[in-house]
């Protein structure tokens, strides 16, 4: 009919229960003058589409310096396929 309960489990539930005062209360200070400072949106998006020329400009860059690689390579085999003929 009646549980047992530990010793231990009313002590806890006695320190727990005092423990609990409204001095630990959270106080808010409605004067501060802090605020929460976030920059505007727009500098944001404007920030990210000058990373992405950027990074579009690099890419071209990069991939003109491949065709330049592949043609002079190609250059350079068909020279050499010439001097095997002759």
């Amino acid at each position: 009919m009646f549980k047992k309960i530990s010793l231990f489990a009313l002590a806890f539930a006695f320190i727990g229960l005092t423990g609990c005062t409204d001095d630990d209360a959270v106080i808010v200070d409605e004067d501060a003058d802090a605020e929460v400072v976030t920059p505007p949106v727009d500098d944001a998006v404007d920030d990210m589409q000058e990373g992405m020329e950027d990074m579009e400009n690099d890419m071209e860059a990069g991939m003109e310096d491949m065709e330049n690689d592949v043609e002079a390579a190609g250059a350079e085999m068909e020279e050499e396929m010439d001097e095997m003929d002759n």
